[in-house]
């Protein structure tokens, strides 16, 4: 029928009976296959779903495509020979099929909730369906003693997620693979669906050009994935329910979805070893999108609250809880990103966090709170900074440091506070005596002032000998104790702190009494040396 006739003998009356007996042939042979194949597509799609037996996996198609491939010669043939029913076929076999893929594929993501819960499917939804106002948010929960449950609820959701998706590789694979052989979706295949088209609206079948390669390569993939989302229509709808359980059963469940899809996305975990499929790699990114999105609404939702925080009045400082929640979602995060090769979206959800939990801090300076708002803010920032330091992560090194600058600024303050109190008199005395001279009064001339004249002055220090000094420190030392809390472990750098800020006024109050009451011989009862020997003994007796 293919051979070239040449016009004339068309006249022929028998050549003529024959072209016409050869075309009624080939209809009746088209009909009869088209009629067989179909049904075959329609047994198929209409088959039973394999029960899982409790296992995570789809059922495999290969009985189905091997059951077809034989007839792949006579859907070339068909193909070649009357493409407008040829281009019927593959939305017949979608239509089917995706009905068979829509069973399968609910049962399997079912199947990967039972799992994830380990419950049953009434007591699943129930979880599941709870209104979101009536769950706490997960950073003000208690913290747990034991982390050990969590830990292995964390792990069971990362294996049910990489069952899932390892599932689908090869289940949208090796159907990618069945349509481009079966439906000969290769160069060419583009050139023959405009001929059908053209067909079907009853205009000549003029021959195109040819296309390059390229681009006829190009747009025969565009034909198989636009085959492969109608199969696969509820695909994505299911995987984004059923990420979206995931994001919600566990704390920050959003991130560890997070890291699986970029696994599946970038091939970690072996996933690439099977031909990728253009279909699935599209799908996952959209997917992907959507679980940065939630990541970011998440980390929003919790900056939000750790930064409207407000601590209760009688709060009598140690670790503030958005400290302690901002440590806990820092090593939850780590350590979900463990095999992640991309960090940019934890990087930036840390920074976010970080960023909110020291403006909770500094916040404290206008709350009300019973004790000093320096030691409360510079203990919180001083967590954080050696939370950080242990941690050294990259994209927080700017935040440690300013953690670490706050931290020196408020210690500055609480000394400056607490410094001057085991000597007040002498500190008042000298601090009048720093004024005066600010006034203008000459060094020389300021012992003739009657309020800082050197049997004022003497008064004053005879107040302060050795052991009352070493008994306000001790004093001191016991404030300290009381403020500071023991798990924030700051009480020896304070302290340490403390003795240089009182060495320092030491010097300041000698330099005063030379330049100001040269020859009178007056000095301080204590000498360096002993003020020494009070921070050290104090220091030992409290080791």
């Amino acid at each position: 029928m293919e051979l070239p006739i040449q016009p004339c003998y068309r006249k022929l009356q028998a050549v003529a009976e024959q072209l016409i007996l050869f075309e009624t042939l080939k209809q009746n042979f088209e009909s009869s296959f088209i009629s067989h194949i179909t049904n075959i597509f329609e047994l198929q799609g209409n088959s039973q779903v394999p029960a899982l037996g409790g296992t995570v996996a789809a059922p495999g198609h290969r009985p189905h495509h091997e059951e077809l491939l034989p007839f792949t010669p006579l859907m070339a043939w068909l193909r070649s020979s009357n493409p407008a029913l040829f281009w019927d076929l593959p939305k017949v076999y979608s239509q089917n099929f995706g009905r068979l893929y829509e069973r399968e594929i609910r049962a399997l993501f079912e199947q990967a909730k039972i799992s994830l819960s380990g419950r049953r499917k009434a007591s699943l939804q129930e979880t599941w369906e709870k209104p979101a106002g009536s769950r706490q948010p997960w950073w003000r929960l208690p913290r747990s003693s034991d982390s050990q449950e969590d830990a292995l609820a964390r792990g069971s959701m990362s294996r049910v997620l990489e069952q899932v998706l390892s599932q689908l590789q090869p289940l949208c694979t090796s159907e990618q693979q069945f349509l481009q052989e079966f439906f000969c979706l290769g160069c060419g295949s583009v050139e023959l669906e405009v001929r059908g088209s053209a067909t079907k609206a009853g205009e000549p079948t003029a021959a195109p050009e040819d296309p390059p390669c390229s681009k006829s390569q190009s747009q025969a993939e565009e034909a198989t994935t636009q085959l492969l989302s109608e199969i696969f229509s509820c695909l994505e709808p299911e995987l984004r329910a059923f990420l979206d359980v995931c994001g919600k059963a566990q704390p920050l469940g959003c991130l560890q979805v997070l890291v699986a899809l970029s696994d599946s996305v970038l091939g970690t975990r072996g996933l690439s070893s099977s031909p990728s499929s253009s279909f699935l790699h599209s799908l996952l990114g959209n997917v992907l999108l959507l679980a940065k999105s939630n990541l970011n609404k998440c980390i929003g939702t919790l900056c939000k609250e750790m930064e409207e925080a407000k601590p209760a009045s009688r709060t009598r400082g140690g670790i503030l809880p958005c400290v302690s929640r901002f440590q806990e979602l820092v090593a939850l995060s780590e350590e979900m990103f463990q095999t992640c090769q991309r960090r940019g979206e934890l990087d930036r959800a840390q920074l976010r966090l970080a960023s909110s939990v020291l403006s909770s801090i500094s916040s404290l300076s206008s709350a009300n709170l019973k004790v000093n708002t320096d030691m409360v803010m510079m203990e919180n920032f001083y967590h954080i900074h050696n939370f950080l330091c242990q941690r050294n992560i990259p994209c927080l090194e700017g935040k440690k440091r300013e953690a670490k600058q706050r931290c020196r600024e408020h210690m500055e303050k609480y000394i400056s506070t607490y410094v001057g109190q085991p000597l007040e008199r002498l500190k008042h005395f000298f601090e009048g005596v720093k004024a005066c001279l600010a006034q203008g009064v000459k060094e020389e001339e300021l012992s003739f002032q009657l309020a800082y004249s050197k049997q004022e002055l003497r008064k004053v220090i005879e107040k302060y000998p050795g052991k009352e000094v070493k008994r306000a420190l001790e004093s001191l030392y016991r404030t300290m104790h009381k403020h500071l809390s023991p798990e924030g472990n700051l009480l020896p750098v304070v302290w340490q702190a403390m003795e240089q800020g009182f060495i320092r006024q030491y010097q300041e109050f000698e330099e005063l009494i030379q330049r100001c009451y040269a020859g009178a011989g007056i000095a301080l009862d204590f000498t360096m040396e002993d003020l020494l020997s009070y921070f050290n003994s104090i220091t030992m007796a409290n080791m």
